[in-house]
């Protein structure tokens, strides 16, 4: 989760990450999946919202995106 954060850009909004080098979905809500598993709930996981330049946690039947990174 802390890896996914921190290709936010907090200095941006809208989206807060470089779209020169992430092709991200511009709905203001967008989640993007973590590998890391919320630990207060097993059946929930953090997420980043790339667009708000924020992490929260969904449940893992929800519908949300990845983002590949290496």
């Amino acid at each position: 989760q802390e890896e996914l954060y921190y290709l936010t850009d907090t200095t941006k909004y809208n989206p807060a990450i470089d779209t020169k080098y992430f092709d991200i979905r511009s709905n203001l809500f967008t989640c993007y999946w973590s590998a890391t598993g919320y630990k207060n709930d097993s059946s929930s996981a953090w997420v980043v919202v790339f667009n708000l330049g924020l992490d929260d946690w969904v449940k893992l039947s929800s519908t949300v995106f990845a983002l590949c990174v290496r």
